[in-house]
């Protein structure tokens, strides 16, 4: 029987401004098979690390400032479209998480989660698909709803209003 040749390592970058939260989850990442963090730096320096790089994945602690999180979060999906971004936050809040994957962010973990969670979403975003932590997705499934009845009932004044 002929053995399957090795998966191709996950190249895997990390961003975020605590220093100490990084080399932590560099460390844990790091003994997990096929993944193979290549980098990791600050906010200032990830444009310039993920455009020499060019990551497969990126985990961004979009924590840093919701807002710079976010922006950043744009910028490097305009410089390494093929690169899944994948938000850490402690942010509960719906509306945090669509602005994060209206960014283009591809999986969505809570820092307060178990380290298996972020090795569940890495693999998961890393075969294309999106992941949502299990704790969020049951609100953000009811914001979207809640939106999309906002969007009909002004869609049905407008057309009352005609």
């Amino acid at each position: 029987m002929k053995s399957r040749p090795p998966k191709k390592p996950v190249k895997i970058v990390l961003v975020g401004d605590n220093y100490l939260f990084r080399l932590s989850l560099k460390k844990q990442l790091t003994g997990f098979p096929g993944f193979d963090i290549i980098g990791d730096t600050e906010s200032s320096g990830a444009l310039q690390l993920i455009e020499q790089e060019q990551p497969s994945i990126v985990v961004l602690d979009t924590s840093m400032s919701i807002f710079r999180g976010l922006r950043l979060l744009s910028r490097i999906c305009d410089l390494a479209p093929l690169a899944r971004i994948i938000a850490l936050n402690f942010n509960e809040n719906p509306r945090c998480l669509y602005r994060a994957f209206k960014n283009g962010c591809r999986g969505f973990v809570f820092k307060s989660e178990s380290l298996s969670e972020l090795e569940n979403a890495i693999r998961v975003v890393g075969r294309g698909k999106t992941y949502i932590s299990p704790r969020l997705a049951s609100g953000f499934i009811r914001h979207l709803l809640k939106m999309a009845d906002q969007e009909v009932t002004n869609t049905e004044t407008k057309i009352q209003d005609s």
